[in-house]
């Protein structure tokens, strides 16, 4: 399902376009061993032409079906993400501006485009959010008592330790200065 942009109708219009719809994702899912599967990415955007740029942007989301990479279950996550991205038909702009995308033709297909941005909001590793607060907890409940451990260790041997490697140089000099 393509979403065409015409540069030039839009700039004869002088009026912000208005693009609220639902892109199908699924054969992006089929792509990607992490996800299970991808509901259509509903895009509410708004693209503007003003002196030969064409400017789109607005909110993203789409819900997706991943496999946590710790535990092996399914679970299920809004991804979410503001679209925002120029265009223009001059490719001195474009040289200039590294952002900016030339387009060599007077309308343009925004589909790849916002299938990219889809991708790359996608996490690196998908974990549940369950497992990150039960690791993130265990984790804390770790540190606190590594810690408590290393404090009641500290105040107990008050005399500095000496790494074990080094202990027989230290008989050594103790030895030198009797």
């Amino acid at each position: 399902m393509p979403i065409i942009v015409n540069m030039k109708e839009l700039a004869a219009k002088q009026t912000p376009l208005e693009l609220k719809k639902s892109l199908p994702l699924q054969h992006l899912a089929e792509k990607d061993k992490d996800i299970v599967k991808a509901e259509p990415l509903h895009i509410d955007l708004e693209v503007t032409a003003k002196s030969g740029t064409i400017t789109v942007k607005g909110p993203c989301h789409a819900q997706v079906d991943f496999i946590c990479a710790r535990t092996l279950v399914q679970f299920t996550d809004e991804i979410r993400f503001d679209y925002e991205q120029q265009f223009t038909t001059y490719q001195t702009q474009v040289m200039d501006d590294e952002e900016m995308v030339f387009i060599s033709e007077d309308s343009f297909d925004l589909v790849p485009y916002l299938e990219e941005a889809f991708m790359l909001s996608l996490p690196f590793i998908p974990v549940c959010k369950d497992v990150q607060d039960k690791e993130a907890e265990r984790l804390l409940e770790k540190y606190v008592k590594e810690t408590d451990e290393n404090e009641a260790d500290t105040t107990a041997n008050s005399a500095p330790s000496i790494d074990p490697r080094l202990a027989g140089l230290k008989k050594f000099f103790d030895n030198d200065n009797d």
